[in-house]
């Protein structure tokens, strides 16, 4: 999208599902993180945000994350 990569994107619903590692908690990627979310939110898209270590342990849960966005961009319409 632009000049940013999302993990997955569903253009219907304008969402993005980003599954986040521990290199989005390092501190040069705050400043991009905050600069790429601004840029997605100015162009409609919801971002749903699930930490790696979620999808690992707890595989339902981060379901549960992806269920609920979609709900909120089905809402959002």
């Amino acid at each position: 999208m632009g000049r940013y990569i999302l993990d997955f994107y569903c253009p219907r619903l304008r969402l993005a599902i980003e599954v986040d590692g521990q290199q989005h908690r390092a501190p040069w990627m705050v400043d991009y993180e905050d600069e790429r979310f601004l840029y997605l939110k100015r162009r409609g898209i919801q971002i749903v945000r699930i930490p790696n270590e979620l999808l690992i342990r707890d595989y339902l849960m981060a379901f549960e994350y992806i269920e609920a966005g979609i709900a909120g961009a089905i809402a959002s319409r």
